[in-house]
């Protein structure tokens, strides 16, 4: 079976890319063939391709507050978001009942739920977790 990792920016998409990838699966963006694992982010202009796709689908969230925080910090640096982060949100609301959920911010839940995930695509996932491009 083939995961969509669908993603609002700046909740995990980094850290599931080096998840992925670090296992040996091929991870493209959607639309892209073949792959293991497609990965787009959750922007309105995407949602008819995300509620299309046939395989299981893959958010990681974090903390509303953490999330927040990290589009600030990129929006002082310059960087564009096509769409706001409530909108994001809503994009998220839409198909979140099709979604395994993946809680990066609480590490029990995100364990089980990363379990689940190894079991879809047969693969024994682990990871150390630490943040990708943290400040030292």
């Amino acid at each position: 079976m083939s995961i969509l990792v669908a993603t609002i920016p700046h909740t995990g998409t980094r850290f599931l890319n080096k998840l992925f990838k670090g296992n040996g699966l091929i991870w493209r963006p959607l639309g892209e063939r073949p792959a293991d694992v497609y990965f787009t982010h959750l922007y309105s202009g995407f949602l008819p391709k995300v509620l299309a796709f046939d395989g299981q689908i893959v958010c990681p969230m974090r903390k509303r507050e953490k999330i927040e925080a990290s589009w600030r910090a990129r929006n002082e640096q310059g960087t564009w978001f096509p769409n706001t982060l409530d909108e994001c949100f809503a994009v998220f609301d839409k198909i979140k009942d099709k979604a395994l959920i993946i809680h990066i911010d609480d590490e029990a839940m995100r364990d089980r739920e990363l379990a689940s995930v190894s079991d879809i695509v047969g693969v024994k996932l682990k990871t150390d977790w630490a943040v990708v491009g943290a400040r030292k």
